[in-house]
């Protein structure tokens, strides 16, 4: 009884690796084309994309990059202000999105990577302790002290440096955005994985 238990756990535990690994894969790639596309533009051809509906006969390159870089730049404007003064510039060409969104883009291709190497399995909340905690941390403390512990930690220097920001005269810089957007992603990226790894395990008892 107990080696079929252990056998149906290692294939779960190889086959969520592979989603697992698909997931951060795909993520990687979407975050390194914000970099690439920048870089296969014509120099400071593109340096304000503010309020502004990128289509491919704007930008200047190969017929490739017009058309791929006006996808990436039209989804940045779906899901970022892109602020050229909150944005990063490679060969002179302001990035898809702004450095924030780049540093939560990053901190979830951590997570994912970390998701392929631990396999978290089982329901939502033993699947975040087992992302963000080292194994056997529920020794230590109550496990929703400790999920509201990293949620706090991971989520609030975002959230106080955009409020602050916003209500205020401060204005942050683009390497504290990135630091503060990195923390955020990684808990983004976690609570996907946990749903991903909930969803598995239910459809497995039904």
């Amino acid at each position: 009884m107990c080696s079929s238990i252990t056998g149906k756990v290692m294939i779960d535990k190889l086959l969520m690796s592979k989603y697992y690994g698909i997931l951060c894969a795909l993520m990687c790639l979407f975050t390194s084309i914000q970099f690439i596309i920048p870089l296969f533009l014509e120099p400071a051809s593109l340096t304000n994309v503010y309020h502004q509906q990128v289509c491919a006969n704007d930008l200047r390159g190969s017929l490739i990059v017009q058309h791929a870089g006006a996808l990436i730049y039209a989804f940045g404007d779906l899901t970022c202000h892109q602020m050229a003064g909150h944005s990063f510039f490679l060969n002179g060409n302001q990035m898809p999105v702004c450095s924030r969104c780049i540093g939560i883009y990053m901190g979830m291709c951590l997570i994912g990577a970390v998701a392929v190497y631990r396999v978290p399995l089982g329901g939502f909340v033993e699947a975040l302790l087992s992302l963000l905690f080292p194994k056997g941390i529920e020794r230590y403390g109550n496990r929703w002290i400790l999920l509201f512990s990293a949620c706090l930690l991971l989520t609030c220097p975002l959230t106080i440096d955009g409020l602050v920001q916003y209500f205020t005269t401060y204005e942050s810089w683009n390497g504290l955005r990135v630091a503060t957007g990195f923390l955020f992603g990684i808990a983004e990226g976690a609570v996907i994985i946990a749903i991903v790894s909930a969803c598995y395990s239910r459809c497995e008892k039904e």
